[in-house]
C-alpha cells in the first residue's frame, strides 16, 4: 500500500539463483509479491523464489509432461515429488514446509500469458493457447 517504500524487480526472463539470494539478502525485511508468468516455468521461479526465501540448498527438476517438480534437499538428501497442475502456490509451500507469510503470488488474469500482456490488453489467442498445451506450457 506504501509505494513509496516499494522495490520493482525484474528478473529478465529466466532468474538465476544468485539473483534470487542477491535479492532476498538485501530485501530482509520485505513482503514480497511474486507476479511471473503464469506458465510453467512462471510457476516454478515462484517456487525456487519460496525455496530460496527459507534458505533452503536444493535442486529442482520439472517433468512438464506429467506437470510435476521433484525438489531434493542437498542438506539432508530428503526427495519430495510435487504437483504442479492445477497450480496452488500456497499448496506447494505447505508441501515444502515452506512459510510463505512474507510471500504472495499473483497471476495474471488467465486471459493472458503474462503482465505485460495483460497491461497491454494482449490476450492469448487460440492459437497461442493451443501450442502452449502442447508444449507444456500455460493453462488456464
Amino acid at each position: 500500500h506504501d509505494l513509496g517504500n516499494a522495490v520493482f524487480v525484474s528478473t529478465g526472463g529466466s532468474p538465476t539463483n544468485a539473483q534470487f539470494r542477491s535479492m532476498l539478502a538485501h530485501t530482509p525485511e520485505a513482503v514480497h509479491h511474486i507476479c511471473f508468468d503464469r506458465d510453467l516455468p512462471g510457476q516454478s521461479f515462484s517456487v525456487f523464489l519460496a525455496l530460496h526465501s527459507v534458505g533452503r540448498n536444493y535442486s529442482a527438476t520439472l517433468d512438464q509432461a506429467k506437470g510435476t517438480m521433484s525438489v531434493r534437499d542437498l542438506c539432508s538428501g530428503t526427495r519430495q515429488e510435487i504437483s504442479m497442475r492445477p497450480f496452488d502456490f500456497e499448496e506447494v509451500c505447505r508441501e515444502l514446509g515452506i512459510d510463505n507469510h512474507r510471500l504472495h503470488y499473483y497471476p495474471c488474469d488467465g486471459r493472458y500469458k503474462d503482465w505485460n500482456d495483460q497491461l497491454l490488453d494482449k490476450p492469448v489467442t487460440e492459437d497461442q493457447e493451443q501450442e502452449e498445451k502442447r508444449s507444456g506450457g500455460f493453462r488456464r
